[in-house]
């Protein structure tokens, strides 16, 4: 987005119009051709823009390779008691029935798409914002208020760790802007390391080899539930430091939702592939990111992002757990300026029902000021869990610093989720282990705090790794599922076209 738009807030759609530059990235939705599916295919690097159809006015990214999109469809047969989520599934043998590009559109092109007017044919399916992306992190390097033994204990991980709950066999990704292997290796060493899973939106870059920062402390922070878990580093974003005091690394990232998109393709890819070859699939993805809706288009516009369930990353988001990943968000953090007005929704991927949306509490468990509150734009009741934040933990920049903001509570509650995974794993053929069935059991099992339910500071209450392995230890030969995943909502996630 050009200078003269990024300080705009709250702009109204002619001021908006009229600050849209020549080079206003969109991601573009097609309609399924098998010239697409070999240029997917053939997955990154430079390829041939001719194979996309022609908008005028419009410049496809030749270095953005296609994105596979795959259509839920309903659920056949009867369905169990405990099977809470929708009636809607995704068929890992099929293929895609659309593919996600990104091109840049001048300004008459770009109205034209806001007003859906998609040109000739029948090629485009839909359009979306190209938005940047904010890190979940605190504002500042405060000294911490706790050390990890006393993190360890609160989220009960003595209890996980003695019933075998350790995230062994449970494959981690870390959506973030990168990974330093060698440092956790010397900080939590039983940790394993999956690169030929693990992906970067930077062609060429090594995984686990970027400079210490964001994403280690997020991999770091899961590796307190989870010590075994293996990581992926999947490097959405460039690298990002906390407080970090230039210019060049605070505010709105210089990568956007097309990054994210990738990412969760990437991450789709590699489950529809273990589901095709009959491998376990019990994946975790860490999200302590959020997006910046001070740049977002109008609520009604095709290209709006955070209250459009048909924009490319909230689709990519639902195919994912569709697929049988456990999906974590942050809830996000709040600005100076947010809490001396009033702080916006928890909003986009952060508020769909298909992932847990985690907010940040202290050591005392109460909620922090910066952490988002609820509700959210597409499940109201949210942020779902609590987790703690403002501890000395990763200590990536000194020690005593603090692992703060949604950004840390984000990776522990992650990381208690693969902890879980690793005794109760994913099976499709059960479904009260679907991503929707562990949800609710991390709701049901939280402790409450303030408030006896549900609250809009911390959803259920503070996740409780103890109280969720007591819950699934060893369940008596004729156990049936507790009545409260009967009654967990479903959830549509159908297209809203």
């Amino acid at each position: 987005m050009g200078d003269a738009s990024s300080n705009i807030i709250g702009w109204g759609r002619e001021r908006r119009l009229a600050l849209v530059r020549s080079a206003e990235p969109v991601l573009v939705e097609l309609r399924y051709s098998g010239r697409l599916a070999e240029l997917a295919a053939r997955g990154r690097g430079p390829h041939d823009p001719s194979v996309l159809p022609r908008l005028e006015g419009f410049r496809w990214d030749e270095t953005y390779a296609p994105i596979p999109v795959r259509s839920p469809h309903r659920r056949r047969g009867p369905h169990a008691a405990a099977d809470i989520e929708p009636r809607w599934e995704i068929d890992p043998g099929s293929e895609a029935s659309a593919f996600i590009a990104r091109g840049f559109a001048d300004g008459p092109a770009w109205r034209r798409l806001s007003d859906g007017a998609f040109g000739p044919g029948d090629d485009v399916v839909a359009v979306s914002a190209d938005l940047p992306i904010t890190f979940s992190s605190g504002e500042s390097a405060a000294v911490a208020t706790g050390d990890l033994g006393a993190v360890r204990h609160l989220l009960g991980t003595d209890l996980l760790a003695g019933n075998g709950f350790e995230g062994a066999g449970v494959s981690v990704a870390i959506v973030d802007a990168g990974i330093n292997r060698p440092f956790l290796e010397r900080a939590a060493g039983r940790l394993g390391f999956d690169e030929a899973a693990s992906w970067s939106s930077a062609t060429g870059a090594a995984p686990f080899g970027f400079a210490v920062g964001h994403g280690t402390m997020c991999a770091f922070d899961v590796a307190v539930a989870a010590p075994a878990c293996t990581l992926l580093d999947v490097a959405a974003f460039r690298p990002y430091q906390p407080g970090a005091s230039s210019d060049a690394d605070a505010g709105p990232l210089a990568v956007r939702l097309s990054d994210a998109v990738g990412a969760f393709g990437h991450l789709c890819e590699l489950m529809v592939a273990a589901a095709r070859a009959g491998r376990p699939r019990s994946l975790v993805v860490s999200c302590s990111w959020e997006v910046d809706t001070a740049h977002d288009h109008p609520e009604g516009s095709p290209l709006n992002y955070g209250c459009n369930p048909d924009h490319a990353l909230n689709k990519m988001v639902g195919q994912l757990s569709l697929l049988g990943a456990d999906i974590v968000f942050s809830a996000g953090n709040t600005s100076a300026h947010e809490r001396e007005n009033a702080p916006r929704s928890i909003s986009g991927a952060n508020s769909l029902a298909a992932v847990l949306t985690v907010a940040a509490v202290d050591l005392d468990s109460r909620r922090l000021v910066i952490s988002r509150p609820g509700p959210g734009v597409f499940a109201a009741e949210k942020p779902d869990v609590a987790a703690f934040a403002g501890f000395a933990g990763s200590a990536i920049m000194g020690e005593a610093v603090r692992d703060d903001g949604t950004s840390a509570a984000c990776a522990l509650a992650a990381g208690v989720v693969a902890a879980v995974r690793s005794r109760y794993p994913f099976d499709p053929r059960r479904p009260e282990t679907s991503p929707a069935a562990m949800r609710a059991i991390i709701k049901k099992q939280a402790r409450h705090v303030g408030s006896q339910g549900f609250d809009h500071d911390c959803g259920w209450g503070v996740i409780d790794g103890a109280a969720i392995a007591e819950a699934l230890t060893a369940p008596p030969a004729n156990h049936r599922p507790p009545d409260w995943l009967n009654r967990a909502p479903v959830v549509d996630l159908r297209p809203h076209r």
